[in-house]
């Protein structure tokens, strides 16, 4: 905190993921994405990354909980290890998803689900190691959802949702848009690509969860910075693993990208 500014927005830097979620190499999605990354790229201290599910290997979660809980990682060896070094990275998330059948792609539950088994494991590992009770990281993350689906009222605030649980599951903060547009996220109807493109509010209303999610994630980075002295080891889990909290290396890092 000696070193920035924290009152100061842009000396807050903040790393954003945005996710596509489609399994299509050209979707619908990638519409509301670039509304999404053109109101964060207005942003100042920003760095952004993506990732996209399409093309991208990704095995289902097996529940596989010895495995889990010896090695500390997933026992599939597949493009998740990709995905969780984002996610770990991130300071901010945005989701933006289609809707298959009143919830997330496939691709999307599974890494979901790998992602919170194995840090949930390697969290019991630890404590068994330490000897100490269950000491959960706070991941202080922002997120946020854009849900499109094929039909007006096709399951897009469900799909939200599970977005939405998986982020207090993990610790994070879900966001929503500008209200009363938006509500949980951002919602919108996809009969086709050139009906996404021409739907001014449902693309406000995306560009509005982009911004959200930075603002969010840099006020709850400034509050870190300035409590880092007194808060407790588990609000600074290292970007690397959660099994280990890290409040020096978060200090360390407080002016980096």
């Amino acid at each position: 905190k000696d070193m920035v500014n924290v009152l100061n927005t842009e000396d807050v830097k903040v790393n954003i993921l945005v996710l596509n979620c489609s399994p299509k190499a050209k979707s619908n999605s990638q519409v509301p994405m670039d509304a999404a990354i053109a109101e964060i790229q207005k942003m100042p201290g920003v760095n952004i990354d993506t990732f996209y599910f399409a093309g991208k290997k990704l095995e289902f979660c097996r529940h596989c909980l010895n495995y889990c809980n010896q090695h500390l990682t997933c026992m599939y060896k597949d493009d998740f290890d990709e995905f969780k070094a984002k996610w770990l990275w991130a300071d901010g998330i945005v989701w933006v998803s289609p809707v298959y059948h009143m919830g997330p792609p496939a691709k999307a539950r599974s890494v979901l689900d790998r992602l919170s088994e194995v840090e949930f494991h390697t969290v019991h590992k630890r404590n068994l190691s330490e000897g100490c009770g269950y000491v959960y990281p706070k991941f202080s993350k922002a997120v946020g959802a854009i849900v499109h689906g094929a039909t007006r009222y096709g399951g897009q605030e469900i799909t939200i949702q599970y977005y939405v649980n998986h982020s207090v599951l993990m610790d994070c903060f879900p966001v929503s848009g500008d209200m009363p547009e938006c509500y949980l996220g951002a919602a919108g109807h996809s009969p086709s690509r050139e009906a996404l493109e021409n739907d001014a509010s449902f693309l406000k209303s995306a560009a509005s969860v982009g911004r959200r999610v930075v603002e969010t994630a840099k006020i709850f980075k400034a509050g870190l910075m300035l409590t880092c002295d007194s808060m407790e080891e588990n609000w600074f889990p290292s970007k690397e693993t959660i099994g280990a909290m890290d409040k020096e290396g978060f200090i360390s890092r407080m002016t980096d990208s």
